[in-house]
């Protein structure tokens, strides 16, 4: 079965759709079946992803300063240490794991771990002003997914007549950003919230998993804040990083996409994409349930229920 995910008002109302939280939708698409998929939405353009069933354990740059702090609950994430070098084929790291991964920034064959603050908020809150003043994790890159995106009305927008934001990159536009990142496609990635209770980290979590550019068995998902990284003994790096200086900060050029060429590019194409659905398809299914016609999906919108409920 699938399930349709949107943010249209008038789709919520034609289709009566369930109610799930984001913290509940992102275990769905971690913890489904095999024979599960999901289409994720951002103002009506829908995003597929296969749902993949989790195996074991479900569960810096000068002059920032860097600090380290003990762990209250150190006894009790013994065995969780034990079994950090076994996630492979996990999705979801625990904090003891991804601070133990942290320790050893190359992999045996050279690749990289490499940690990303994907955080996300409802404005007026900026997550990427955040990030600049920190703390973060040393080394840390950042996904800004409003910045990565093709801007409402941008050609490369492919819904560019609707005023959309927050848009899947190009596939060129992401290949170039992996490169300023200084990620490359055989690098694990380790994605982050700096806060607790952050709706939109799953996002970049998505966004590096489905965008053709790595294996999604080398993106994982950190269960945890900045503060229980701190607490558990992981390194903080401290002091503000000036945009214009610091190349974690940079800016995405989209009208570069016949430009200069990345070092690597991605396998997957936005035309025919299979992890994406566009309007058209969500108004079919949409149509197609308000005819009474057989359903071949659920839609179920991921906002907060303030908003889902319009209080």
């Amino acid at each position: 079965w699938n399930l349709i995910l949107q943010t249209e008002t008038e789709i919520s109302v034609a289709m009566g759709p369930k109610y799930i939280t984001p913290s509940a939708l992102c275990a769905l698409l971690l913890g489904g079946s095999s024979s599960t998929s999901a289409f994720l939405s951002s103002s009506s353009v829908a995003f597929r992803s296969s749902c993949r069933h989790l195996q074991q354990n479900r569960h810096s740059p000068s002059p920032q300063q860097v600090t380290r702090h003990n762990c209250r609950s150190s006894s009790s994430s013994t065995s969780s240490l034990a079994m950090s070098s076994s996630i492979t084929g996990n999705h979801l790291v625990t904090i003891q794991q991804a601070i133990e991964i942290h320790k050893k920034s190359n992999n045996d064959d050279g690749s990289k771990n490499i940690f990303i603050d994907g955080s996300w908020h409802m404005p007026p809150r900026v997550a990427r002003a955040e990030f600049a003043l920190g703390p973060r994790i040393p080394n840390a890159r950042f996904l800004d997914i409003d910045d990565l995106g093709p801007p409402p009305g941008h050609p490369a927008n492919p819904n560019e007549s609707k005023n959309l934001p927050h848009m899947k990159p190009t596939p060129e536009t992401f290949a170039r950003a992996m490169d300023r990142m200084s990620i490359a496609p055989n690098d694990t990635l380790y994605v982050y919230a700096a806060t607790k209770n952050c709706i939109g980290y799953h996002r970049a979590y998505w966004t590096l998993s489905n965008c053709g550019y790595h294996d999604p068995e080398k993106v994982k998902l950190v269960q945890g804040s900045l503060d229980e990284w701190e607490e558990c003994g992981g390194e903080i790096e401290r002091g503000e990083l000036i945009e214009g200086e610091d190349e974690r900060l940079f800016r995405t050029n989209h009208d570069d996409d016949d430009g200069a060429s990345a070092k690597y590019t991605c396998w997957r194409k936005y035309d025919g994409d299979s992890v994406v659905a566009d309007m058209e398809r969500v108004l079919t299914v949409v149509e197609n349930n308000k005819n009474g016609s057989a359903a071949d999906a659920i839609v179920v919108d991921a906002r907060s229920s303030g908003r889902f409920f319009g209080t």
